[in-house]
């Protein structure tokens, strides 16, 4: 088994990467170095010579200067073709906190478990259960009762940070990450695809703190408008491309943008699901 860690950095030092500084820490004894790509999208590099040369204590290292702020999709799927059947690949961000057991509880429940592709931490966004979580379409929603091993797929998914998939499901689906999809929404059409392959996957009992840009407690108004509007233009084009009704989203996002102007006391939002509303479906 050979594990590749995927992480992308984007205007963050090294040295302030929660990802990067809890993976110095990590212990992994008695198994292979991992590899570990790191693509760095700042336009100016943050390459820190003290920070890869701890990381090269415990991994394979290996980076890349990427300016032009490649999408995840581009990163993901340029790793992609490049897997081999018996590896798994470490999807993560720059912002992750990953406790010092990940990697040895990782290789244990893959050890536990050789015949199932996917492992998904417990993913904790303020102090709340992010990651597992019920998933109807574009309508989330959170898991009051988890169980921890393997579980269904049905009207589940999971965030990308943190999640390990076996080479072999890429290399069986054929599966990429489309067109459509830049910086948001990989981790939705990822589990849509595994799940219609795939009847179950593995929950590993194991705490991580993240961070996501994307969440209602974000605090600033104008950072998480423009987020929406990333949501808002991935989930218009995911519908039409599974040919389901675009409309319902509007409605749905207008009266969400409706709560979320009342109570941030701004009509920023209302005014953005006004214009996505008035946009023609294409």
């Amino acid at each position: 088994m050979n594990l590749k860690i995927v992480v992308v950095i984007f205007n963050i030092e090294m040295k302030n990467s929660p990802t990067l500084l809890s993976l110095v820490k990590q212990n992994a004894y008695g198994y292979s170095p991992a590899e570990l790509i790191i693509y760095d999208n700042s336009f100016v590099s943050v390459h820190d010579y003290k920070v890869i040369n701890e990381l090269k204590e415990g991994f394979v290292v290996s980076y890349k200067h990427t300016p032009e702020n490649l999408t995840l999709r581009e990163i993901y799927n340029l790793e992609i073709k490049k897997i081999r059947e018996n590896d798994y690949v470490l999807f993560l961000d720059d912002d992750t906190n990953l406790p010092t057991n990940y990697l040895m509880a990782s290789y244990s429940y893959i050890k536990s478990h050789p015949e199932v592709n996917l492992f998904s931490p417990l993913i904790y966004v303020h102090d709340k259960l992010y990651s597992p979580h019920r998933s109807y379409s574009y309508v989330n929603m959170p898991l009051t009762n988890v169980v921890v091993g393997v579980v269904s797929t049905k009207n589940r998914s999971v965030i990308n940070s943190g999640m390990i998939v076996a080479g072999r499901f890429f290399i069986e689906s054929g599966f990429i990450y489309p067109d459509f999809v830049d910086f948001y929404g990989t981790d939705k059409v990822f589990f849509d695809h595994y799940a219609s392959l795939n009847k179950s996957y593995c929950i590993m009992d194991v705490h991580v703190n993240h961070d996501v840009s994307n969440h209602p407690q974000n605090s600033s108004v104008e950072d998480y408008s423009r987020v929406l509007n990333r949501v808002n233009a991935f989930w218009i084009k995911y519908l039409s491309h599974q040919n389901k009704s675009v409309f319902l989203y509007k409605l749905f996002m207008l009266i969400y943008a409706l709560k979320v102007s009342l109570k941030r006391r701004n009509v920023i939002f209302l005014k953005s699901a006004i214009t996505l509303g008035c946009a023609n479906e294409k």
